[in-house]
């Protein structure tokens, strides 16, 4: 009866955690959909992100089609801030690049090495980073602030 018990007991509660959000990836387990990382950064979404390469540090707010909503229509004038959960350099052949894809959305990027190396580092940790933007519509930023908590 007390194995009976701790069975359905053992039931319950993988039925109570069990999410519909998760997905199985080549055998390493169930992962959460919210934990999948964004597409990966190829030379049409770098392009579409940068302008061509015209734009060093920008900002985006759609993460699936970069160019098609145009670069940093939710990014504001002076400080904006976000956690730098997820980051990815990309290198387009003469340059490395970092992108930051924040947990509240949309994604920065910088050809710079101190800011990208300051966007890396907070990334590693999930803490919170500032852009300080001077042009809304490119996202184009000239500083970038960080914070050794989350």
């Amino acid at each position: 009866m007390k194995s009976l018990v701790l069975s359905l007991f053992g039931a319950l509660l993988a039925l109570h955690f069990a999410s519909p959000a998760s997905a199985q990836v080549s055998g390493n387990g169930p992962v959460h959909a919210e934990l999948l990382p964004p597409p990966a950064v190829t030379a049409d979404f770098h392009a579409a992100a940068t302008l061509g390469g015209r734009v060093a540090n920008g900002h985006g707010s759609s993460v699936r089609t970069p160019g098609a909503t145009g670069l940093g229509p939710s990014a504001s004038l002076g400080w904006n801030i976000f956690h730098a959960t997820n980051c990815q350099p990309y290198y387009d052949g003469s340059t490395t690049w970092v992108y930051v894809f924040p947990s509240e959305g949309g994604y920065w990027f910088t050809n710079n090495l101190f800011m990208g190396t300051a966007f890396l580092t907070q990334c590693a940790q999930g803490n919170w980073a500032a852009t300080y933007v001077t042009n809304t519509s490119s996202g184009y930023f000239t500083n970038v602030y960080t914070w050794n908590y989350r």
